[in-house]
């Protein structure tokens, strides 16, 4: 199955903000459309994945939300060609807290935010938290709010993994723990 790509649209205080949603689970894509529609967002879906990338130049989305799990390119190498494409605003991803290896290479290249990947239980996925992820970024953008250093953010995150002795299943409670820290310098 190839990546497909879905573009959201949201009206946040008379504005329109512009979101970019790659993922090549198609369950995830359908229900995160249908809940994002639900909360009164306008959704779109390019056909293929290049129709994607060609939409950074033609409507230059506020956000751009990517599953690392997507292959042929990797999740890695999708944020590096957004950002080569000249794509400065925000990304979030989504990833399993085994990848931290991918998630460090991800903040490097400048993604906003590392949300856990949602659960689907009895068929549907929990998006509580993507959902309050997307709200917030825009209202922070909408607020001019100061950026947070990624950079920073993936040192610290890295110095917190390696200071708790790697254990498996708390790689993402550092990266929240060290967003928190920087956000606060």
């Amino acid at each position: 199955m190839g990546l497909l790509t879905h573009s959201l649209l949201t009206s946040l205080k008379g504005a329109i903000a512009m979101i970019m949603v790659l993922t090549q689970d198609k369950e995830l894509r359908e229900q995160l459309s249908e809940t994002l529609q639900q909360s009164g967002h306008k959704v779109t879906v390019p056909a293929h994945r290049e129709n994607g990338f060609a939409m950074l130049t033609d409507c230059q989305p506020s956000l751009i939300i990517l599953d690392l799990q997507v292959s042929d390119p990797s999740g890695v190498d999708h944020v590096n060609m957004i950002r080569a494409r000249g794509y400065g605003r925000g990304i979030i991803v989504l990833s399993s807290p085994a990848m931290m290896p991918i998630i460090s290479k991800t903040y490097a290249s400048g993604v906003n935010r590392v949300l856990k990947a949602p659960l689907a239980i009895n068929g549907r996925y929990d998006l509580g938290e993507l959902r309050f992820a997307v709200k917030s970024y825009l209202q922070n953008r909408a607020a001019s709010a100061r950026p947070i250093d990624q950079r920073a953010v993936a040192q610290r995150a890295y110095e917190l993994y390696e200071a708790g002795g790697r254990h498996e299943g708390s790689n993402l409670q550092h990266w929240y723990q060290a967003e928190r820290e920087v956000a606060m310098r």
